[in-house]
């Protein structure tokens, strides 16, 4: 007769909740924490790896707000006057992952729709894509790497 120990169970479940509590450790940090991080580290363009948030939630920032936060970052990157910068598109979207619009390559992202912001200004003869996740806090997101305009097919912002 073969006899069971109540504990074997308990001590599977035990193993894989550490297990879990491991793995997740280890996964890279959310989208706003990378934010966070690359806010902290600078704004010159090697820290603009910003990316997407992994919640779907209502912004916390107005797409009016999230417009005039992109027009002051876009008239410090630039260096022009805010009455040389023109909002050419600026809408609410629904982004389909956690890039929110803007990959970069090798990356991988949280495959949840995020609501967010697609800001698009010109500048010095010059368009200039931002892209905003759930907070609604816009970030300079590069040409090659914005997916938001209508007006543009895959990033071909010229």
């Amino acid at each position: 007769m073969v006899r069971h120990s109540p504990l074997k169970p308990a001590l599977f479940k035990a193993a894989l909740v550490i297990f879990m509590a491991a793995l997740l450790s280890a996964c890279p940090q959310s989208g706003e924490q990378a934010a966070d991080n690359a806010a902290s580290a600078g704004s010159d363009s090697s820290s603009e790896t910003i990316q997407g948030d992994i919640m779907s939630d209502n912004p916390q920032v107005s797409l009016d707000e999230a417009v005039e936060l992109a027009r002051q970052d876009l008239a410090e990157r630039a260096a022009v006057n805010d009455s040389e910068i023109t909002t050419v598109e600026a809408r609410q979207v629904t982004w389909a992952n956690g890039a929110v619009g803007c990959p970069e390559e090798g990356m991988m992202y949280t495959q949840a729709l995020v609501d967010g912001y697609f800001i698009l200004l010109r500048a010095a003869d010059q368009d200039w894509p931002y892209h905003a996740g759930r907070t609604g806090q816009p970030f300079h997101c590069p040409i090659e790497r914005s997916r938001g305009s209508k007006r543009y097919e895959r990033g071909a912002i010229k």
